[in-house]
């Protein structure tokens, strides 16, 4: 029998197909390598950016029974600071009635939907918390959480608020209850203090 043997044109063939293989497989990696240099710029700025927030954040799963805290920054731990002892348990970490706050928020949001909430912890403190859905996850619904402590310009609101009403409730006492009677006249009047008080009064003056 007659072993076929390969001339130089089929040499050169399986040679340039093994350099174009190799060319392939080097393009693959370099690009692979840019994807991972890319994806690890990403995951480093939105690192640098989650911890050096000014205002809490964190990063939570919930599940069908609870809320599951998966990152939290600095500044979320000085917010909560059961999360430097540990706790990953966002109810307990918030309190029953924020939480059920929170939830029923959450219940409302769609995908890439966000809403924005204030909550009052167990402490007495209040938060002001951004809420938005990330995605889901075998173990439930991923969201993150923005939030400030907004408990000193609540407070002042508040006080500012009771000015108000206090300030209302004089104005009310300078209106007179019922009018002097005169005969053949009768008179009818209303006052209603917008958000702000007001400094317009009304004068009836009858002349014979």
């Amino acid at each position: 029998a007659t072993i076929p043997v390969e001339g130089p044109s089929d040499i050169r063939g399986i040679a340039q197909d093994a350099d174009d293989m190799r060319r392939r497989i080097v393009d693959e990696l370099e690009t692979s390598q840019a994807a991972r240099a890319e994806l690890f710029k990403s995951e480093e700025l939105f690192r640098k950016s989650f911890n050096s927030s000014v205002a809490g954040k964190l990063l939570v799963v919930r599940t069908s029974t609870q809320w599951i805290v998966e990152r939290a920054n600095p500044s979320a731990q000085d917010l909560l600071p059961g999360l430097a002892e540990g706790s990953t348990n966002l109810d307990l970490l918030m309190g029953s009635d924020g939480m059920a706050e929170l939830t029923a928020t959450a219940d409302c949001l769609v995908d890439d939907d966000n809403a924005r909430l204030t909550l009052r912890l167990a402490d007495g403190r209040s938060l002001e918390v951004s809420i938005a859905v990330i995605g889901e996850k075998p173990e439930g619904t991923q969201f993150v959480l923005h939030f400030h402590d907004v408990t000193e310009s609540e407070r002042l609101r508040q006080l500012e608020q009771a000015e108000m009403d206090r300030a209302v409730e004089v104005q009310r006492a300078l209106v007179p209850g019922t009018l002097p009677a005169t005969p053949g006249w009768t008179f009818g009047t209303f006052t209603s203090p917008a958000r702000q008080v007001g400094g317009d009064f009304y004068d009836v003056r009858v002349q014979q």
